[in-house]
């Protein structure tokens, strides 16, 4: 059963409930090292105690010998597998289920061999079970022992067929989507945010200049087509993060401005509170004060959250891929909370998931958060719009600005372009319905284009160069 909601709806409240709905003994949950927290206080929210939950990572263990749920994180799988297999497990919860849609993949593999001993009841938990790819829901329909995940020739050769594009290259698209939405129509229930009344989001573009740094994002451009006209298509996606890299630290002036010019708008908040002077007790009750503006600030590079912790210091918060997963729900809650914390500074793929950063209507004496700026942008879909997400979710009553920073004529501009193109195949699929998609999920062969694009410009550029040369010469 793939319970595909849009992020924000509550994935996590659904799926545990399934769990005691169904009256299961013993539940798995999966999911990414930086949700396992996030999942334990759910579980206390239902009235899970200690020794209800075992939780998983590498470096302890906190075991229950009457657990009714294990969390564990897909790093660590297979290393507990024994373990794992021992165990009388009813239900399986694999959040962030694409995470297993490679069916080459020990992860899948692990939960696969767990489902064939056990049989235990499958949700699948994702906004974007599926990205661009229909073969990545293979993977789903064999874990289900769905007929049509029997055979994936016989599914590729029915639901697929190959094209040429206009470089030469062959790309596997989707066929016959229609009949294979009707086909899982039984496994798959879809949510989309329009079931709720969220406020919604209002994107912004802003576009910097380069300014200082045009010469050292020149010369690693210059590095990049000498390094392309040598070996081809070889290790592009470093390059690219070079040039990103470069971007960010050209955008970090005019990001840092922008986050002052919005935490200075002021939000009304009520407080109660107390204090004792000269051995008499003040009550204040429901006063209302004004605090500054939070500000989210996400950039898939360090560097770029270096210039920012430096500008920012006590007035910030910052996660990134060394913070501990536990650690990062903390500071979280410091960002939402603090009176004098208004900007969490976070690298896409570290806080882009699992953390609710929403400060709800009914939480009166703290400020609403709704602005979040990208400082650049990841390869795929499901980090750009789930970091979005952190603040587009249940609870969120006031619309959301996401702003969307540029360094002009860079890198930045064909990235976003390209993850903006609109998808047709999956959205018909899950949805039965053609629908604009935006930014899904970048493969390798999209990044040869983004390379390619960047190489053909160059080149045109460097032709222009040497003829109005020549021509100012003669």
């Amino acid at each position: 059963f793939v319970l595909a909601l849009e992020q924000g709806l509550g994935k996590t409240l659904a799926s545990i409930a399934r769990s005691f709905f169904l009256k299961k003994k013993k539940t798995l949950v999966v999911c990414p090292a930086v949700a396992k927290y996030n999942w334990v206080d759910e579980l206390y929210e239902w009235g899970c105690a200690i020794s209800d939950i075992t939780v998983v990572d590498k470096e302890k263990t906190r075991v229950s010998s009457t657990e009714l749920f294990i969390v564990i994180n897909y790093d660590v799988l297979d290393k507990w597998l024994p373990i794992l297999k021992s165990k009388e497990i009813d239900h399986i919860i694999l959040d962030e289920c694409h995470k297993v849609k490679n069916v080459k993949s020990i992860r899948n593999k692990v939960i696969n061999e767990i489902s064939r001993a056990k049989k235990p009841t499958i949700t699948f938990l994702s906004g974007t079970p599926a990205s661009n790819n229909v073969e990545d829901i293979f993977a789903y329909l064999e874990l289900s022992e769905h007929p049509l995940g029997s055979d994936k020739s016989l599914f590729l050769k029915k639901f697929t067929q190959q094209v040429r594009l206009k470089n030469g290259d062959v790309k596997t698209i989707g066929a016959n989507l229609e009949h294979l939405n009707i086909c899982i129509s039984n496994l798959f229930f879809r949510r989309r945010k329009d079931v709720l009344s969220l406020p919604g989001k209002k994107y912004h573009k802003l576009y910097f200049d380069i300014g200082e740094y045009k010469q050292e994002y020149d010369k690693a451009l210059d590095e990049m087509i000498e390094r392309m006209m040598e070996k081809g298509k070889k290790n592009l996606e470093l390059s690219i993060s070079q040039l990103g890299v470069i971007t960010s630290k050209s955008k970090a002036k005019g990001v840092i401005s922008l986050a002052e010019t919005i935490s200075d708008e002021l939000q009304d908040v009520i407080v109660s509170d107390s204090f004792i002077e000269n051995g008499v007790k003040t009550v204040i009750k429901n006063k209302k004060i004004s605090v500054k503006n939070k500000v989210i600030i996400f950039s898939p590079y360090i560097a770029g959250l270096d210039i920012l912790e430096k500008h920012f210091k006590n007035r910030c918060v910052r996660i990134d891929g060394t913070v501990p997963s536990k650690k990062r729900m903390e500071l979280a809650k410091r960002f939402k909370t603090s009176r004098t914390v208004n900007f969490l500074i976070a690298q896409t793929d570290a806080a882009g998931i699992a953390i609710n950063l929403v400060n709800k209507e009914d939480d009166r004496h703290l400020p609403p958060i709704f602005n979040v700026i990208h400082m650049g942008f990841p390869f795929t879909n499901s980090q750009l719009e789930q970091a979005n997400d952190r603040v587009d979710r249940i609870g969120q009553w006031v619309q959301c600005n996401i702003y969307y920073t540029f360094a002009k004529k860079t890198i930045d501009e064909k990235i976003f372009n390209l993850i903006e193109r609109k998808y047709d195949d999956v959205s018909v699929v899950i949805d039965g319905e053609k629908e604009k998609i935006n930014f899904e999920d970048i493969n390798l062969s999209e990044i040869d284009m983004i390379a390619t694009s960047i190489y053909e410009d160059a080149i045109k550029e460097r032709e222009l160069s040497e003829n109005n040369t020549e021509t100012w010469l003669n």
